[in-house]
């Protein structure tokens, strides 16, 4: 076994994609009601190609969410913050289509319009954002594994 593949193991990028796609397309909207959220608390990502930096939490109000919500809230309210996280952190591009596709629900045609890629293109840009946010995904606190080894 080389060492790259012990480390790295090699993940099957379609069914990675295809769980990851789930999750986002099923998941996220249960996640958001249990939470007691809706889906403008997962932030959209700027088009305008400038960096940004994320905003600190308010401890206060985490605290507060903590002390009045139960356990299933909690649960809920802290995936949510690792799926804002994960996407935050993917490439703009792909934050792009993340958010678009899956949590304003636009059509695939609609987004693909909007970042100027043709449908082949727009196609591979989408497995590969999955993946990168199945990645992200696994390493936040939750630890949610999306990722599907060959």
């Amino acid at each position: 076994m080389e060492l790259s593949s012990f480390l790295f193991p090699v993940s099957d990028e379609h069914k990675t994609a295809e769980k990851a796609r789930n999750f986002l397309k099923n998941d996220l909207e249960s996640l958001l009601r249990l939470a007691n959220k809706d889906a403008n608390f997962l932030r959209s990502p700027s088009i305008d190609g400038m960096p940004r930096s994320t905003s600190g939490k308010n401890s206060n109000e985490n605290q507060v969410i903590e002390y009045v919500s139960g356990n299933t809230t909690r649960r809920a309210l802290a995936v949510l913050n690792d799926v804002n996280k994960a996407l935050s952190l993917c490439r703009h591009t792909h934050q792009v289509i993340l958010y678009d596709r899956y949590v304003a629900g636009y059509p695939d045609k609609q987004v693909s319009q909007k970042l100027q890629y043709g449908r082949t293109r727009y196609h591979e840009l989408k497995i590969a954002a999955l993946n990168e946010f199945a990645e992200r995904l696994k390493v936040q606190s939750c630890g949610i594994d999306l990722i599907v080894l060959k």
